[in-house]
């Protein structure tokens, strides 16, 4: 079954590969064929010779394999999750993997959405959320969700425990 004029035709019998529609994203090498893209590591390969063709994001698009969002929250990589006490300062980053890239990122604390809030020293950053000077009330169960055009997911939890401090 084939697909539309520069559209993707729907997946063969044979796993990993597709066939792309050939006009218009081939017409300027005068291709009149399909031509076959092999999948790998998300990507579809092709010839170089091919490669130097797509000028384009909407070529591009064509011949990229579209996933929603793969995620996991980690504790930033100077963090020592099993030592943090009150007024340590704590990030989390987000990491997806999607494609197209996600078009939101959400945190959650126990469930329940984070805003970026200055005045409670709560920062989303990017990918990132920053915690400066945490309490004891700030500890439980972090994630992170992300969203793209093919769908969302949230990642697995990560827990801050936050150990009191004597005064």
């Amino acid at each position: 079954m084939s697909g539309g004029p520069g559209r993707m035709a729907a997946p063969l019998t044979q796993v990993g590969v597709w066939y792309a529609q050939t006009p218009p994203l081939y017409a300027l090498a005068g291709h009149t064929s399909r031509i076959p893209l092999v999948w790998g590591n998300g990507i579809l390969h092709t010839s170089d010779r091919i490669k130097a063709l797509i000028q384009t994001p909407e070529e591009h698009s064509l011949i990229t394999k579209p996933d929603p969002p793969e995620v996991k929250v980690a504790a930033g990589p100077s963090l020592d999750l099993n030592h943090i006490k009150e007024g340590d300062d704590v990030y989390f980053d987000c990491h997806v993997k999607a494609r197209p890239d996600p078009s939101k990122i959400t945190w959650l604390f126990n469930g329940a959405e984070l805003h970026h809030n200055a005045s409670s020293r709560v920062m989303v950053v990017g990918r990132s959320l920053v915690m400066q000077k945490v309490t004891r009330i700030q500890a439980g169960r972090y994630t992170c969700g992300a969203t793209n055009s093919q769908g969302s997911n949230t990642s697995s939890p990560i827990r801050l425990a936050v150990k009191w401090t004597c005064r």
